[in-house]
């Protein structure tokens, strides 16, 4: 029986490993009226997310498709399907806020073409104070993944910043396929272990039930 129940144990915990594994955002599900177009509005609250950005005019979060995308010089979407976001006119500053804390864990960016930023920059924040930052130089022609850090664990806040080339040049970039964890530390929850640490211990488990069998 208690080998029973060890077996059961360590199958319990292999099977949970997966809720620790981050949930990505490809854009993908959103529709485009019109492929050929510049670009879409993010909808409001989409994935969870408020898509903000608080500059005056038309900037901010779009998507885009791999029709127009490709037009520009700018690579096709890395994912599965062919929808990407960028910011809008150029804009700079745009936030990625949620009533719940995060952790920033990669994204895939491109600039678009030979308009876009020499470095795109994430910060993290907590409320209004900042965690930590990655930043990383941008290509034209490929995606590249943007990896978050420990510094950054534990944000309700991103903000997305770019440095152009020179100050007369725009900085249009595409990101794409935004990957995060949800943070249960400062909501006096228990965060829930990684998958790796999980998978050690059940096969742990599973070893020493094995030894005593014998």
């Amino acid at each position: 029986m208690k080998k029973l129940i060890v077996i059961l144990v360590c199958i319990g915990l292999l099977a949970f490993a997966g809720i620790g594994s981050s949930t990505v955002i490809s854009f993908d599900d959103i529709t485009i009226p019109n492929p050929s177009s510049s670009s879409f509005k993010i909808p409001s609250s989409y994935a969870g997310f408020n898509w903000t950005w608080y500059g005056a005019g038309d900037g901010g979060w779009s998507v885009i498709d791999d029709v127009r995308v490709t037009t520009w010089g700018a690579p096709a979407s890395p994912s599965v399907g062919t929808i990407a976001a960028f910011n809008a006119y150029a804009s700079n500053a745009l936030w990625i806020e949620s009533s719940s804390l995060f952790n920033f864990t990669s994204a895939e960016f491109a600039a678009q073409g030979d308009y876009g930023p020499e470095f795109i920059k994430v910060s993290a924040y907590y409320d209004d104070t900042l965690l930590g930052y990655v930043e990383m130089a941008l290509s034209g022609s490929n995606y590249a993944t943007l990896y978050g850090s420990s510094a950054m664990v534990g944000a309700n806040r991103l903000k997305l910043t770019y440095t152009p080339y020179n100050e007369a040049q725009t900085g249009f970039w595409l990101m794409d396929n935004f990957a995060y964890n949800e943070e249960y530390n400062g909501n006096g929850e228990v965060p829930i272990p990684e998958p790796a640490t999980l998978i050690l211990i059940g096969l742990g488990l599973i070893g020493l039930g094995l030894a005593r069998r014998r």
